[in-house]
């Protein structure tokens, strides 16, 4: 008998895992949409856009790794976001910015709620902007 997790343990468990997927409503778009939880490979790749020179179209590019359909597959590749960004109201691409972050974990309130549950580490972000 196994004292910890094996490898098979965690791609099963892995394997079984669904991103959560919330409604949305987008004003611009055509009505009720869907945004999942960001994946941690999509939010890779939208952290090294951000680390980059060039952070013109940031709102669109979360937005395309977040929209998705009512299974929590995405509507757009990381390629749309220029058309997104060019052709979206304001209003849907920061509900879908607000929305994905709190559907993520990843906002402001969220963190700071996982903070409060640590067990008192300390935290090297003071928390301002």
């Amino acid at each position: 008998m196994s004292d910890g997790l094996t490898r098979h343990d965690v791609m099963a468990a892995l394997e079984k895992r669904q991103p959560k997927i919330e409604p949305v409503e987008l004003q611009e778009m055509g009505g009720p949409g869907h945004v999942r939880e960001i994946t941690p490979m999509d939010k890779d790749s939208f952290d090294i856009i951000m680390a980059g020179e060039d952070k013109s179209n940031w709102r669109a590019a979360f937005a395309v790794r977040v929209l998705c359909d009512e299974k929590g597959d995405r509507l757009f590749h990381d390629t749309d976001a220029a058309f997104i960004g060019q052709n979206a109201s304001l209003v849907d691409l920061e509900t879908l910015w607000d929305e994905g972050h709190r559907v993520s974990g990843i906002d402001r309130e969220s963190m700071e709620e996982a903070e409060g549950n640590s067990d008192g580490a300390a935290s090297g972000d003071s928390g301002s902007d």
